[in-house]
């Protein structure tokens, strides 16, 4: 398989800007690169899912024209993505089968070919299960592990001869890592083409054949990963990337403290000490998906706190619902606007003030008063809106966010929790967004900062918390905010207890 100069841009976001691929029969190809890379794009360009603006896709030296998902699997490409396509009131089996069903007059009937492929998979994945594991039981009784482990059976009954695998083992025990491992192997020894993303280390050196690294939407070196060493791909990483816009940090402990974390595990959140203080923005890295957001969520009473206590100006809360942190001063910002920010069919004045109405004991309020108290946050924000009675839906994405941040700046919070909040929005807002944070904090607030944006978080954070598998593996601040640093604790190699030394 070969991808040529493929280029993709979602509105004013350049995903990929002439990126190359290529993959062998019987190889592990990593891929890896920082967040927002463009790696995920490239593969999903790759299996169909999204058109590129330009650039070519080749499998077999055949050329794919006006790629779709269907076409991408007739040529024989498999996807596993991090995010699960199963139906969890099915079966194991007929999750696995799904869609490959043979028709005749009377309706859809198993295939007795597909059953026999499905045993001679199973064959291979039984090791990873428990005993009492059967093909009937229905995905939503199992664990995530064993989720992820249908997932790649699904996958795989289809036999594709190409396989890309977006972190398999996020959710897999050591022991199932390696008997996947096991069959990877077989699936080289059958001249199955493999594309492997992963940002651990150990399990890159010991799977993979070649590694094509990708920063800003192309790739920046590939080689054989018998002859590259982990600085070098660091290095390739990170790149040659301008420093001096970065936020002067805080003087240490120049404010008192708004709040704090003693051995906080949660969800996916294990041992988590941290402390914040007035005026700081504290920053959230590490690699996507590795406990920053529920981090958040925790601390917002969506997740519950399972172990630790929590302090808010010294004393001991507990924050069991997003309105008791409400009560504490706490506010939630979510990049994801249609699950955790905007009502789409409600109106542009309903969204700012519903924060305020379920704090209220008696939420009645004139709408002349609430636009009256809207008015300066509007024009703080720099709003762009027809009248506030219109749906928000009928705003810009950028400007639904700031409906969503001027909700929570009604209630006068003291600290901020900001889930990735530009995700796809555009430049300006970003840039709107900077600013607005920044007299915040100067007006005595705090933020707490997880984003998917390396350059964001370390361009405005005073400090950043390093995440690595649910823990805070290294606090970065003064001299060490930069690129370089955090990629390192990210992949493990400044870890004691990692695998990247």
């Amino acid at each position: 398989m070969r991808a040529q100069s493929i280029k993709k841009r979602f509105g004013g976001v350049t995903a990929l800007s002439g990126a190359d691929f290529d993959l062998r029969s019987g190889e592990v190809h990593v891929l890896l690169g920082s967040n927002g890379c463009g790696k995920s794009t490239l593969c999903k360009v790759i299996s169909g899912v999204v058109r590129p603006d330009s650039g070519t896709v080749s499998v077999k030296d055949q050329l794919m024209e006006d790629i779709t998902p269907r076409l991408s699997r007739e040529r024989g490409v498999g996807v596993v993505y991090q995010e699960l396509s199963l139906i969890p009131g099915l079966s194991v089996a007929r999750n696995i089968l799904l869609g490959m069903e043979q028709a005749n007059g009377l309706g859809i009937l198993r295939d007795s070919k597909n059953g026999e492929a499905l045993e001679e998979i199973f064959s291979d994945f039984r090791g990873l299960f428990p005993r009492e594991f059967s093909l009937d039981t229905l995905v939503q009784g199992l664990s995530p592990d064993l989720q992820q482990l249908v997932e790649i059976m699904k996958v795989l009954a289809r036999d594709p001869e190409i396989l890309i695998f977006d972190e398999p083992t996020a959710s897999l025990s050591k022991e199932q890592i390696d008997l996947f491992f096991g069959i990877l192997e077989r699936l080289k020894a059958k001249h199955k083409g493999i594309i492997f993303i992963s940002h651990k280390l150990e399990e890159i050196f010991r799977v993979g054949d070649r590694i094509t690294i990708m920063r800003g939407g192309r790739h920046v070196g590939c080689s054989d990963l018998s002859d590259i060493t982990r600085d070098e791909i660091v290095n390739l990483m990170v790149g040659d990337i301008f420093h001096s816009e970065y936020r002067k940090s805080s003087p240490s402990g120049s404010g008192k403290e708004l709040l704090g974390g003693c051995g906080l595990s949660g969800k996916t959140i294990r041992g988590i000490d941290f402390s914040l203080r007035q005026g700081e923005i504290l920053g959230l890295g590490g690699l996507q998906g590795q406990g920053q957001r529920s981090f958040l969520l925790t601390l917002f009473g969506v997740e519950p706190l399972q172990e630790g206590q929590l302090r808010r100006e010294g004393r001991e809360v507990s924050l069991r619902s997003p309105k008791q942190a409400m009560r504490e001063s706490l506010a939630y910002i979510s990049g994801d606007r249609k699950k955790y920010g905007v009502f789409l069919i409600r109106s542009i004045l309903e969204n700012l003030f519903v924060s305020r109405v379920i704090l209220s004991r008696v939420p009645l309020f004139r709408r002349k008063t609430l636009k009256e108290s809207a008015g300066p946050v509007i024009r703080d924000l720099g709003l762009v809106y027809d009248t506030l009675d219109k749906p928000v839906s009928t705003l810009s994405g950028g400007n639904q966010q700031k409906v969503i941040i001027g909700r929570w700046l009604l209630n006068d919070p003291a600290v901020i929790l900001m889930d990735d909040p530009t995700k796809g929005v555009d430049v300006k807002t970003k840039k709107d967004l900077y600013e607005l944070m920044e007299r915040m904090c100067q007006a005595g607030c705090s933020v707490i900062w997880n984003s998917s944006d390396d350059q964001e978080l370390l361009q405005n954070a005073d400090r950043v918390l390093v995440f690595r598998e649910g823990r805070v593996i290294r606090e970065l601040q003064g001299s060490d905010l930069n690129e370089e640093t955090l990629y390192r604790a990210a992949l493990g190699m400044d870890d004691p207890a990692g695998e990247g030394r």
